[in-house]
């Protein structure tokens, strides 16, 4: 879809559903659960493993972990620092408990009253 700026009379192209732009990703989330599987590692031997089975960058590496962290796919253990795998019932529970508690009257709330 072309348009015309208002102001300059520029073409615009649009992208709605156009591809993506840039650089297909090398490697994913599952791929360093894949990486991690039953270990238990700290932060530096999980980046030195994920680098020789994946060669992965560190950046790379640190910013997936930080979305599987967030997605549940594993956890940092606050005792001794190291990544576990996070069973899949797990997940469940541990995303229901991150929800916050204004959402929760919120939603019993909305039940109780009448339309």
């Amino acid at each position: 879809m072309m348009t015309t700026c208002p102001a300059c009379g520029a073409v615009i192209t649009g992208t709605g559903g156009a591809r993506p732009v840039g650089r297909p990703r090398k490697h994913s989330v599952e791929d360093l659960a894949d990486c991690l599987g039953s270990h238990e590692l700290t932060s530096g031997e999980f980046q030195r493993r994920a680098a020789d089975t994946l060669d992965i960058s560190r950046a790379s590496f640190y910013r997936l972990l930080e979305r599987g962290r967030r997605e549940f796919l594993f956890r940092q253990r606050a005792t001794d620092g190291r990544w576990i795998s996070v069973p899949k019932s797990q997940k469940v529970t541990e995303a229901s408990n991150e929800l916050p508690d204004q959402l929760s009257e919120l939603a019993d709330r909305a039940i109780t009253e009448d339309p």
